[in-house]
């Protein structure tokens, strides 16, 4: 019996073999252009933001290296700008 397109499927299965028997296989990748340019983005949020930050603290610190909490507290804030400037508001 196959699954009609409004019911939700129960498993991961269900959706696999109804995509093969009914030829929609390349169904099951849509959406990825958009995924893969959102992943992008939020890299280099993330890499820019921990970038900025950590030369931002040894400027002002006058360290030479970041140490493992300041190193944390950087990766932290820059994982915060990267979901701020990245989710999408309901």
């Amino acid at each position: 019996m196959a699954v009609a397109w409004f019911q939700h499927p129960r498993n991961l299965f269900d959706v696999l073999r109804e995509a093969i028997s009914t030829h929609h296989v390349l169904s099951l990748y849509q959406g990825l252009g958009t995924k893969n340019l959102q992943s992008f983005i939020a890299q280099f949020v993330y890499f820019y933001g921990y970038s900025y930050f950590k030369r931002l603290y040894l400027e002002r610190s006058g360290a030479k290296r970041i140490g493992t909490k300041a190193n944390l507290v950087i990766a932290a804030l820059a994982g915060a700008c990267t979901a701020i400037a990245t989710q999408v508001s309901h």
